[in-house]
């Protein structure tokens, strides 16, 4: 299975290369799309065991397909035990996928920034910086940005503090993957917001920083794709 491009027309006076228009289009449809399906299905469950016998229902379709029940106890108990945990699940999972779609991006961004390199031309890249280029997606977020701009002469438009939430965003998605949400040493040394939390606390967050966070990542697609679309208008199709 392949996820097809959205598809943008080239015409022969476009000031724009398509490719980066269309991986920019397509990873704000995915980071919208992602935060309305968690948020629907979050609604939806809960509608559904809030349903006469709903719950019962729900059980039943876990036994019928295996579960013991001494097992679906057990994971209930677990469940109450840890209940102020699991309640942010959604947020989380928003977060992560959030992340999940910038990389995406961003490297897909950079494979083209490479293409564009080699058809137009640009700045003369060493080795180090040719090999920044293609790792592109293992740099941290605020170093990303500025091996974009070393590789391609432009300078993005940014906000200082967009970068500095991208950057928190993606410490604390780090820290849900590795160390389940709980702060710790890197995290403090790395956050210009670290002082609110100890180590060992848990890193919560509210939609409203979770939407501070994805406002600033499509702030920053918009004003990394189109100046990189403009630089390599006349670049060859890509991929071809």
């Amino acid at each position: 299975m392949r996820i097809p491009l959205p598809f943008v027309c080239r015409e022969p006076n476009d000031k724009t290369h398509p490719f980066p228009v269309q991986i920019a289009l397509q990873t704000q449809e995915f980071m919208q799309a992602s935060i309305y399906h968690i948020a629907f299905m979050d609604i939806a469950t809960g509608q559904r065991i809030r349903l006469p016998n709903g719950l019962a229902e729900v059980e039943q379709e876990l036994f019928d397909g295996g579960l013991e029940k001494i097992h679906n106890d057990e994971a209930w108990a677990l469940l109450q035990k840890y209940q102020s945990i699991f309640s942010r699940f959604v947020y989380q999972n928003v977060l992560i996928l959030l992340r999940s779609h910038w990389d995406w991006y961003i490297d897909k961004l950079a494979a083209f920034t490479q293409h564009g390199n080699t058809e137009i031309g640009g700045p003369t890249l060493s080795n180090n910086a040719q090999k920044n280029l293609e790792r592109l997606g293992f740099a941290a977020i605020r170093r990303q940005i500025e091996i974009l701009e070393q590789c391609t002469g432009l300078t993005f438009q940014f906000d200082a503090s967009t970068i500095d939430h991208a950057e928190e965003m993606a410490l604390v998605r780090n820290l849900g993957i590795h160390n389940r949400w709980e702060v710790n040493y890197h995290y403090r040394s790395k956050s210009i917001f670290a002082t609110r939390w100890s180590e060992g606390e848990l890193r919560v967050f509210d939609a409203t920083e979770l939407e501070q966070w994805h406002i600033s990542l499509i702030n920053m697609i918009h004003n990394t794709s189109f100046p990189i679309a403009k630089l390599y208008c006349s670049a060859s199709d890509y991929p071809a």
